[in-house]
């Protein structure tokens, strides 16, 4: 990137470029949810998105937490 060799594997990595920078494989979570994305440039105007999973997790009767590893 940028005239930089850059080794990108399975971990997040965030490239500074000119205009903003480029981050892969990055996660994002909240009590109530988690957000995976493969590629996101970020730059002041806008930021795109490519490859983007998100999963909500929701309570029931039986685990009220949303996770039946968790008490």
């Amino acid at each position: 990137m940028n005239g930089v060799p850059t080794t990108v594997g399975s971990a997040p990595v965030t490239i500074p470029l000119l205009i903003g920078s480029l981050r892969l494989n990055s996660t994002e979570t909240t009590a109530t949810s988690v957000t995976q994305r493969a590629v996101v440039l970020d730059t002041l105007l806008a930021d795109v998105v490519i490859g983007e999973a998100h999963a909500d997790i929701h309570g029931t009767d039986v685990h009220p937490n949303g996770n039946p590893c968790t008490s």
